[in-house]
């Protein structure tokens, strides 16, 4: 990566984290709906895919992808709320002076 877009992607990475500081609402991850929609839909799907299986209307490639994506979502839905579970812990360690200096010195 060249110069220019590494300073792109920090200046992005360091403009999210600002406004992830001044907006301190919970994330959807956190929804109690959400975690209780996305386990219905998930054991839904594993259903379907296994009744599918069964009767041999989808091979074998395709139940072990199916599987894998279905254990994929979960892992990165178990490491996107606990990464917003943390994220009151780290703010108050955040400067917000000292990134909107850095930002200043990326654009200029």
């Amino acid at each position: 990566m060249c110069v220019e877009q590494v300073r792109f992607m920090e200046s992005k990475v360091l403009k999210w984290i600002l406004n992830k500081v001044h907006d301190p609402s919970p994330g959807i991850m956190l929804k109690k709906w959400f975690l209780a929609t996305l386990w219905v839909l998930l054991t839904l799907v594993l259903v379907v895919v296994l009744q599918l299986f069964s009767q041999g209307i989808i091979s074998d490639i395709w139940f072990m992808l199916l599987s894998i994506g279905i254990g994929m979502t979960i892992g990165v839905v178990t490491i996107l709320r606990t990464s917003e579970k943390q994220w009151p812990l780290i703010v108050p360690h955040l400067s917000r002076e000292s990134i909107e200096k850095r930002i200043n010195e990326i654009s200029t």
